[in-house]
């Protein structure tokens, strides 16, 4: 099997698309329709993805603070996404983003190992009768 990029379909010849459709056939409207938005879901749920990376049996100890800062850097902003063969402009993306879903998106401007500001306590204002 393969991938078109400019169809978003997935590619394979009548035998292997009449064998994998006997296993699965509620694909068969994958076959020639596509995914219209593969890009756009790419862009929302790319880092988002599990990829078991960080994660840690329960017989090791947990990694230290500095190894687990420098694990997040290395992961955040990473994801599993697969974009073959086209080039998607970032002024586009966006317009597609906010076309689809509504939202503009924000950029990122506070780095993600900065120390947090305190929040300030709430006062109540009590009341005497």
């Amino acid at each position: 099997m393969g991938w078109d990029p400019e169809t978003n379909t997935v590619t394979a010849s009548e035998e292997v698309w009449d064998s994998y459709l006997k296993k699965y056939p509620t694909a068969k409207r994958y076959r020639k329709k596509g995914l219209p938005h593969y890009n756009i879901l790419g862009i929302i749920f790319n880092n988002t993805t599990a990829t078991g990376e960080m994660s840690y049996a329960s017989t090791q100890l947990p990694p230290s603070a500095n190894d687990e800062r420098q694990q997040e850097r290395h992961f955040v902003g990473t994801g599993t996404h697969v974009d073959i063969g086209t080039e998607f402009d970032r002024e586009y993306e966006d317009e597609r983003v906010e076309e689809i879903t509504g939202v503009r998106r924000r950029a990122v401007t506070a780095r993600l190992d900065a120390p947090r500001p305190k929040e300030k306590k709430k006062q109540r204002s009590s009341i005497i009768l």
